[in-house]
């Protein structure tokens, strides 16, 4: 009997009453292909001892990866470990528990976010050992437990047949805005470690399928009063109501520009009519003093008569004067 992992390759260049040659299944991403030491597609080893170290960093956290669509899922402490290498960017896409297994970009995914300096709710910058945001008060918590997927109670709903579409599609409107959802609760169920068989051979061509027992499903979680407690939708939340806060706080500033704007307006408008009035008063003042000048240029002057003088009698003669005397011809 062949081996759970190899699987028959078609061979269209060898006639078909040869027989077909045998492939290997990769058991990290699936890769159907020729035997060999390690993965064309993935570069993962199939030795035992990397099956077995992969299988001890493998947990709920996936990240979208095209070039490794089918790659396997990651610990918190092997994806934190990659974050801190930079394989991951903060625009990178995963899911995991703490996001109910719903995809997310990095810097809004719980217990992951401050890695890259992020608040999950309201994207203020923090501290990577901060203990809780300083702006909304969010808690960067994260799910330790590798075999807790996050995901919540089963629980049946019938939407009405008269609902309106929302602008989600994981949760009513009404839920995004004003209901608060009840925290993840971890499975407190511990799994057995897992056993490794006693006798392996090395091989290429050959791949160990083993599966770990089923750990015990997590209790049905109760919704709590306590408005500390947050859950995976709590960013969907701050994320909304910091919106709503921003877009407040520019119609605030956007009104006071106005305001200001408009008053500085008037009060151009009245400064430039006072200085118009102004002007013109000037000129009408230079017209009319200039018409007065004009005026004065043609009006007749009154003539000043000048009364003649009186002739002054002549002066007498001084005594003892040897002059000859005066006399009067007739």
């Amino acid at each position: 009997m062949n081996s759970a992992s190899e699987t028959p390759v078609p061979n269209s260049t060898t006639p078909a009453s040869t027989e077909s040659a045998r492939g290997i299944l990769c058991p990290y991403c699936a890769l159907v292909q020729a035997p060999a030491t390690e993965c064309s597609g993935c570069g993962g080893c199939f030795d035992a001892w990397s099956l077995k170290a992969t299988q001890d960093d493998m947990g709920a956290w996936y990240v979208r990866d095209s070039k490794r669509p089918h790659f396997v899922g990651f610990s918190h402490e092997a994806l934190v470990a990659a974050i801190r290498a930079g394989e991951f960017s903060m625009n990178t896409l995963m899911r995991g528990p703490t996001t109910r297994q719903f995809w997310s970009t990095a810097r809004r995914t719980p217990g992951i976010a401050h890695y890259f300096g992020r608040c999950f709710a309201c994207q203020a910058p923090v501290q990577e050992s901060a203990p809780q945001c300083k702006s909304c008060g969010a808690e960067p918590t994260a799910v330790a437990d590798r075999n807790f997927l996050g995901l919540p109670a089963v629980e049946r709903i019938a939407p009405p047949t008269d609902a309106k579409p929302d602008f989600s599609a994981f949760i009513d409107d009404s839920g995004l805005l004003i209901a608060l959802v009840a925290p993840v609760l971890q499975s407190v169920a511990a799994s057995k470690p897992p056993r490794l068989p006693s006798q392996i051979v090395p091989s290429g061509a050959t791949v160990v399928v083993r599966s770990d027992p089923v750990p015990a499903p997590a209790p049905p979680f109760v919704p709590l009063q306590d408005s500390t407690h947050r859950s995976a939708l709590t960013p969907l939340h701050h994320g909304l109501a910091a919106r709503a806060k921003k877009l407040e706080r520019t119609n605030r500033l956007l009104l006071g520009v106005a305001t200001i704007s408009f008053v500085a307006a008037v009060g151009a408008v009245l400064v430039s009519f006072g200085q118009a009035e102004g002007h013109r008063r000037e000129v009408e003042l230079k017209v009319s003093e200039a018409v007065r000048s004009v005026r004065s240029e043609f009006e007749r002057k009154p003539v000043v008569v000048t009364p003649p003088r009186a002739e002054l009698p002549p002066m007498p003669e001084p005594i003892g004067s040897n002059a000859p005397p005066k006399t009067n011809t007739p």
